[in-house]
């Protein structure tokens, strides 16, 4: 049963550690070297001696290369005799990560004066702005079901509509099911044109509001569209987003704090 013992908790160690790897956020660069230095430098710190998973890793595998019964501190201690710490890419990552981290958190940490963040938000402004965004329904005639008919469908449709004067509401079912259904929420022209493509989006800017259109081509197929509403472009208001710029700026602030870092380390390896 041993053995067996063995290759279950081996399977168990593989299992965290990928679920570890998948939710560890990156470093901010990916390069070998750098993680070097930052796991030699969580190693001077003594951030491994405390880790849980540096250590649980470490004991697993000497335990499956021994495959003795020896206690966990004997097993870490003649691990880090022997040099695996440094030679496992898992551990590896693990202290170069917990490393970064704390370069990033000695970063953000540092107070924010009402100065810094205005500078921020003017920074980015345009990610703060609200842009100009149109509400529509439509009735969709798909290339793919209706081949060659899809324009004249779509065509006959809309003389129907026009005729009868209906709107969307009282128009509904009468085209192609379409995944995201017939009434979309408010959405920017970009929103349309990474959805429906620039053509798309371009076509539905001209539009004027409670009017059925021509068809109008998508990437999927034909659309027979009625814009219900437009908002117009909203500006930024620092008020409005103060917390947001706040957490951009301790962001660019931990990410400089890596940076700077790993420019010490890099200068202190070379001399």
């Amino acid at each position: 049963m041993r053995p067996l013992l063995h290759f279950l908790a081996i399977g168990a160690l593989l299992f965290a550690g990928a679920r570890w790897m998948a939710s560890s956020p990156p470093l901010a660069a990916r390069d070998a070297s750098e993680e070097a230095l930052l796991a030699s430098e969580a190693r001077r710190l003594g951030i491994d001696r405390d880790d849980p998973v540096v250590r649980g890793r470490l004991v697993r595998n000497l335990q499956l290369a021994r495959g003795d019964a020896a206690s966990p501190e004997a097993l870490y201690g003649e691990a880090l005799s022997l040099g695996m710490d440094r030679s496992d890419w898992v551990v590896e990552r693990r202290l170069a990560e917990r490393m970064a981290a704390r370069l990033r958190a000695e970063g953000a940490e540092q107070p924010v004066s009402d100065e810094a963040l205005r500078s921020a938000f003017d920074r980015h402004r345009d990610v703060w702005e609200r842009p100009a965004t149109v509400q529509i329904s439509h009735l969709f005639f798909s290339h793919a079901r209706r081949g060659a008919d899809a324009d004249s469908d779509a065509r006959a449709a809309l003389s129907a509509l026009r005729a009868a004067r209906l709107g969307p509401d009282a128009a509904a079912g009468r085209g192609d099911p379409f995944l995201l259904g017939g009434d979309l929420p408010p959405r920017s022209a970009d929103e349309l044109a990474r959805g429906f493509g620039p053509r798309f989006a371009a076509a539905v800017a001209a539009l004027e509001p409670g009017a059925w259109s021509e068809p109008i081509e998508s990437s999927y197929g034909l659309h027979l569209v009625w814009v219900r509403a437009r908002a117009p472009a909203e500006p930024a208001d620092f008020e409005r987003v103060r917390p947001q710029v706040e957490d951009v700026l301790r962001s660019e602030r931990g990410e400089a704090a890596l940076r700077a870092a790993l420019r010490r380390l890099r200068a202190g390896a070379g001399s």
